[in-house]
């Protein structure tokens, strides 16, 4: 009789442990989502008021932060060089390196997008 208690217990375990693990894998993916879409409108931002970009490689999935804006890190490339950049909706970027300066004023091009999951596409 104890033996049977045992096994239920265990059992049930297992099965809520289950459950938990389901539950989280949807939020998970949810928030992947999330942190993709909010990947291409900063993109697009910073493109919109750095036209000189012909790449960005976002390098971490992206994260909302202690005041609330969501940012994530990526590579930008201008003239062929890459900067290490923290690219964010609403707050433009914080770039770690140097911006270049003196770029001469681009043409309208293709951008490059490569998102923290590896896949790419080219906006305008």
């Amino acid at each position: 009789m104890a033996r049977a208690a045992l096994v239920t217990v265990i059992a049930a375990a297992i099965t809520t442990g289950l459950g938990g693990c389901s539950i989280d894998g949807g939020k998970m993916n949810h928030q992947h989502s999330t942190n993709l879409a909010n990947q291409r409108k900063a993109a697009i931002e910073f493109i919109g008021s750095h036209p000189e970009v012909e790449a960005i490689a976002f390098t971490r999935e992206g994260s909302v932060s202690g005041s609330g804006t969501w940012a994530a890190n990526a590579l930008v490339s201008v003239g062929q060089v890459e900067y290490q950049a923290i690219l964010g909706i609403g707050i433009g970027s914080t770039s770690w390196e140097p911006w270049p300066t003196g770029v001469p004023a681009p043409t309208p091009m293709r951008v490059a997008l490569t998102y923290s999951d590896g896949t790419s596409e080219i906006v305008k």
